[in-house]
């Protein structure tokens, strides 16, 4: 299993955590290193960040929360819907045991605190209905729960 996170959403979504515990300023100053080092103010960020989500356990959480599914990409949302979609599958392809067989999902998250979170609720949900394609957290303008797409 693995999670890829667009460097975008990356970037905001570390941001965002820090500031919920009042750390924003630890982004900042381990960029400014990264930039005094030589690189540009964007690759310095996303370096910063990446160091961040590793040491405060975010991309482990990310990938806690998507347990389940085989590869997983996450992506900024745009406007207030949060859901993740499968890929779609070829027909009848299941696994050894007549399940069907995991597939790539791709998370359209809102880069704010507790996206990890969300994702899990996201991925438990489509786990609960195989045969869905698209699931979509309740309570933010989509459908409740899986809908068929």
């Amino acid at each position: 299993m693995t999670v890829r996170i667009d460097p975008d959403f990356l970037v905001r979504w570390v941001r965002e955590e820090l500031e919920q515990t009042g750390e924003a300023g630890v982004l900042a100053a381990l960029a400014a290193r990264g930039a005094a080092d030589g690189l540009d103010e964007d690759e310095a960020e996303l370096e910063a960040a990446e160091e961040l989500a590793d040491r405060r356990g975010l991309r482990v959480a990310l990938l806690d929360a998507s347990v389940g599914l085989d590869e997983v990409q996450i992506r900024e949302a745009r406007g207030g819907i949060e859901w993740i979609e499968r890929a779609l599958r070829p027909e009848g392809q299941r696994d050894l045991f007549g399940e069907l067989s995991p597939s790539s999902c791709t998370a359209f998250l809102r880069s704010s605190a507790g996206a990890a979170e969300r994702l899990r609720t996201l991925a438990r949900l489509l786990r609960e209905e195989p045969h869905a394609s698209r699931a979509e957290l309740p309570g933010l303008g989509g459908s409740p729960g899986c809908s068929m797409r």
